[in-house]
């Protein structure tokens, strides 16, 4: 990759994230984020005991729990709120990203630049991608700080895991969101109909693969994530049903839910360069 094509790349990155920061989407997620972590710092502070005893079963509950307890479940209850925002950052900027450009013909003023449909592409990604991570990161950062002011120690190394996690899941989930905006024709369309086809449509085929078949349905992206998201806080998400017990999954399945994710981020990417570069629109 030459100077150049960075340069433009750089330049035009800078250009889409300033637009982004000025828009009412990065007004209204960056509010909403906003809203979630402060209302889950006040649940974490004051009714971090009521929080916990949700989770454990009535027969092992005691007066003082240890401390390692307190943190995974902690970080699970974040975690499980945490899952949804990665996707709904993505159908705000990513879902609207590039139909938005064809919609109202500004996509038209940068093919007349010296830049390629490629930079062009890869700035619109790599926009995309920073202002989702800026939103769903002031989550994470008020998570942290609260995190903090409870346990009065700095979270342990699976904090580290979970921002690796979080980066891979945003990225996945605003390249797919991008490959949903080049397919549709109205940008206003895009992020309910992305939030629809990722939230519901992919649980509501995982449902009919697991039960009538005998494959696990792991391997869809909405399964995949919420594994990934949650396994390193060392608490089975499904412990409260199953096992009653506080034991980790392995890190075999965590290893294999990143991987399908990264499938998925191929995937997506291949769409997205592809439909792109062939719409009649830009041609």
């Amino acid at each position: 990759m030459s100077y150049n094509t960075i340069w433009n790349i750089r330049s035009m990155a800078i250009f889409f994230l300033k637009n982004y920061r000025k828009s009412n989407a990065f007004k209204y997620i960056f509010s909403l984020f906003l809203f979630i972590s402060l209302l889950m710092a006040t649940l974490s502070i004051f009714f971090l005991r009521s929080i916990v005893n949700e989770f454990i079963p009535n027969s092992i509950k005691i007066v003082h729990y240890p401390t390692p307890i307190l943190e995974d479940i902690y970080n699970f209850a974040w975690g499980s709120i945490a899952i949804y925002l990665p996707v709904l950052a993505a159908s705000f900027f990513g879902s609207t990203s590039i139909s938005s450009d064809i919609e109202s013909k500004n996509i038209y003023h940068f093919m007349t630049m010296p830049v390629s449909k490629e930079e062009y592409l890869l700035s619109k990604v790599l926009s995309c991608y920073i202002a989702s991570i800026l939103s769903v990161f002031l989550f994470v950062a008020v998570q942290f700080i609260v995190y903090l002011i409870i346990f009065k120690s700095l979270p342990n190394i699976s904090f580290v895991n979970y921002i690796f996690v979080v980066l891979l899941i945003i990225l996945t989930d605003t390249i797919g969101a991008m490959a949903f905006s080049s397919i549709v024709k109205k940008g206003s369309y895009s992020p309910v109909g992305f939030i629809v086809v990722f939230l519901l449509i992919t649980n509501i085929v995982s449902l009919i693969i697991s039960g009538m078949t005998s494959l696990d349905g792991g391997f869809i992206i909405t399964n995949a994530q919420r594994v990934a998201y949650l396994i390193f806080l060392n608490v089975d998400p499904y412990f409260m049903v199953y096992t009653g017990s506080l034991s980790g999954i392995s890190l075999n399945a965590e290893l294999l839910s990143i991987y399908i994710q990264i499938g998925y981020t191929v995937v997506f990417s291949f769409i997205l360069y592809s439909v792109f570069l062939r719409r009649g629109e830009i041609s």
